[in-house]
């Protein structure tokens, strides 16, 4: 008969057992957002950047702005994270905490609002717009500048409008009395439904649209001798819509857990503590591998894609062979 140490069933062991697998899950976590992260948006960034025709689309400008937050949160909250859950780093400094919550917030809102953005001109771009033909030449000078510093004005001017002070006296050796500053909840749900839901709600409605657009589009196209054939315009081929369909997809799916838990007052309440734990381990995960997964869509958009195959930062091009030809007088 198979005998089992009765140790391993008791409730204190099941316990730490599930509590060390939850804190390896973190550091794990952690540890992939580090490098991933910060591999794949710094590989993105610097070959968007390094080409003058491929950071000269509006489209482009914005994807370096998502690789910057994405490097911003693999490179800074990332690692302080992972101190905290190695315990390198006392988590009873409360102003680190509240400092990499505030950075959170700010950088959650600018990521969502510029896949918004991209989406945006996805369907300009479908629908041959010519945006400098309906604003003066100041304001198309100016509009692509605003497009990247407004989400990041706005979620700087409105995430320390839903924090909430709290006071309170922390008593340890040297009896230091400091200061929290979160949100409340009702405050919390509503920037969550501003930073998350009503972003991801609009890009899977402008995705819809943009796929009936493109259809249209291609449809046109296709039966030939039509005068929009003529007035189409094919200076800038049209992206296919894979790259679109993916980040609609890794953006859902890494930020449902975290709309669920911002939205959910009583989730806790309902749910015992290793359902509890397991979830928030769950949406931590998920949160963390937006930061590698979301980039990795656009590498299927063709500028994009034929860029990163073809350039290598270590590459430097020798001299080439001079070919000309000097012609005189008497050999004409």
């Amino acid at each position: 008969m198979n005998t089992t140490n009765g140790t391993d069933w008791h409730p204190s062991v099941r316990l730490q057992n599930f509590l060390k697998a939850v804190l390896r899950v973190y550091i794990s976590s952690d540890s992939l957002c580090i490098i991933l992260g910060n591999v794949i948006n710094i590989w993105l960034l610097l070959a968007i950047l390094t080409s003058s025709d491929i950071r000269s689309r509006i489209r482009n400008k914005i994807l370096a702005c998502l690789c910057v937050c994405n490097i911003a949160e693999s490179s800074i909250l990332a690692p302080l994270e992972l101190s905290l859950n190695l315990r390198q780093v006392d988590r009873n400094v409360c102003i680190l905490v509240e400092l990499m919550y505030h950075l959170q917030c700010v950088l959650d809102f600018c990521s969502n609002w510029y896949l918004v953005i991209i989406f945006i001109l996805y369907i300009i771009q479908i629908k041959d717009i010519d945006v400098s033909v309906y604003v003066n030449p100041t304001f198309h000078k100016i509009g692509p500048v605003l497009l990247v510093v407004s989400p990041m004005i706005i979620a700087i001017l409105t995430v320390p409008v839903i924090m909430k002070v709290y006071h309170d006296e922390f008593l340890n050796l040297h009896k230091i009395s400091y200061t929290c500053v979160f949100p409340t909840y009702s405050s919390l749900m509503i920037f969550k439904i501003l930073d998350s839901v009503l972003p991801i709600l609009m890009v899977i409605i402008l995705l819809v649209i943009a796929l009936y657009l493109r259809r249209q589009r291609l449809l046109i196209e296709s039966s030939g001798g039509s005068m929009e054939v003529e007035l189409i315009n094919r200076t800038s081929p049209l992206d296919n819509v894979l790259p679109y369909v993916l980040a609609v997809a890794a953006t859902f799916v890494c930020n449902i857990l975290e709309v669920v838990y911002s939205l959910s007052s009583d989730l806790h309440e309902r749910s015992d503590f290793y359902t509890w734990f397991g979830f928030r381990t769950a949406q931590r995960f998920l949160l963390e591998s937006r930061t590698y997964i979301l980039p990795l869509s656009w590498i299927f958009l063709k500028d994009i894609g034929e860029r990163i195959k073809t350039w290598r930062p270590w590459y430097r091009p020798g001299p080439g062979i001079d070919l000309t030809v000097m012609y005189s007088k008497e050999n004409a």
